[in-house]
């Protein structure tokens, strides 16, 4: 009798393997040109807020912030509803954000070259007093 109780309470412990679905997973945005126009508002929007609060010193973490968007995006293409849409939305994100921060680094050397070179300008003219001893 209790042979019989042992096998019964591991017939119940085995489980059959999950079936894989053939389903793809419902979108998470389906909309119009109206929707993705209030989306575009309401990043602009934020962007805004976020260069004001920061005084505008917080723009110039955009490229930095739009290759790291752009590298999760590339990666999980895979998984997205329109992974060549994700793809080609991940390559632009990667090329505007590495040219405009090719550009800010390339603006902020000629800024600090500027005033190096005005430093040098201002104390090679300078008449110093001689040394009278």
């Amino acid at each position: 009798m209790e042979d019989q109780a042992i096998s019964s309470s591991n017939d119940q412990t085995q489980v059959a393997p999950p079936v894989p679905s053939t389903q793809t997973p419902a979108p998470t945005f389906v909309g119009n040109f109206n929707d993705v126009l209030a989306i575009v508002a309401a990043t602009l929007a934020g962007v805004t807020a976020f260069g004001c609060l920061t005084m505008f010193y917080g723009l110039y973490c955009l490229p930095g912030i739009t290759l790291i968007i752009g590298a999760v995006a590339l990666v999980n293409a895979k998984a997205s509803v329109q992974p060549d849409r994700t793809k080609r939305w991940g390559w632009i994100s990667l090329g505007t954000g590495g040219v405009f921060l090719v550009i800010m680094v390339a603006l902020i050397f000629l800024f600090v070259l500027f005033y190096i070179a005005m430093f040098a300008i201002a104390f090679s003219n300078m008449d110093l007093p001689s040394r009278r001893y």
